[in-house]
């Protein structure tokens, strides 16, 4: 009997499992602590399949990061009930610092892997170049959530939204990253609160 042909899975199958198991994989072990062949085997694939389908690991971590980015920017921002709620803009501002404040610390894992993956890029090529290219994503996405909700949010006209989008981006991130080395310091408190003056301030 001839021995069964196994299908190959769809690339976007692929492409999904290797996500979840590298997401599981920086979140533990940061970015210096993977590879890309554990990875792989975890998912089932051979490395090719990694390759193939992010170019190599600063990819896959990339791509692994913007689907998290997302997901914050995307609850935080997105809440179209709270954004669109009538309430005082200073409140409704405060809410977002606060989503904010418990997303960015309640995997502090993340932030050491992305501080990992920068510091990478200052002496890496092909790290600088995927790093660059995620920041430019990010802050386009951020931006377009704020010209997406400044009507509500009660934005000028000439509200300079990619201005804005850095002050936020580069403020959050280096929040989360104190956060993961000096929790203590740089509390959940501390950051709603940060968060809450910079937004009150930049949005204005």
């Amino acid at each position: 009997m001839a021995a069964e042909v196994r299908a190959r899975p769809p690339r976007r199958e692929v492409r999904d499992r290797v996500l979840e198991h590298a997401a599981a994989a920086f979140l533990r072990d940061g970015y210096a602590g993977v590879k890309v062949i554990d990875i792989a085997t975890a998912a089932g694939f051979t490395k090719g399949a990694v390759y193939s389908n992010f170019g190599g690991k600063p990819g896959l971590f990339s791509a692994v990061w913007s689907e998290r980015f997302e997901a914050i920017a995307g609850f935080a921002l997105g809440r179209s009930e709270l954004i669109r709620s009538g309430r005082p803009r200073e409140e409704i501002l405060a809410e977002v610092a606060r989503e904010l404040a418990v997303r960015l610390t309640e995997a502090p894992g993340w932030a050491t892997a992305l501080g990992e993956f920068r510091l990478l890029a200052v002496r890496d090529p092909e790290v600088a170049r995927t790093y660059a290219e995620l920041s430019a994503r990010q802050l386009d996405g951020l931006a377009g959530q704020l010209r997406e909700h400044g009507d509500a949010i009660g934005l000028p006209g000439d509200f300079d939204h990619a201005v804005a989008a850095y002050l936020i981006l580069t403020t959050a991130t280096s929040l989360a990253l104190e956060h993961a080395a000096a929790p203590r310091v740089t509390d959940r408190d501390r950051i709603e609160r940060c968060l809450a003056e910079l937004l009150i301030k930049v949005l204005r």
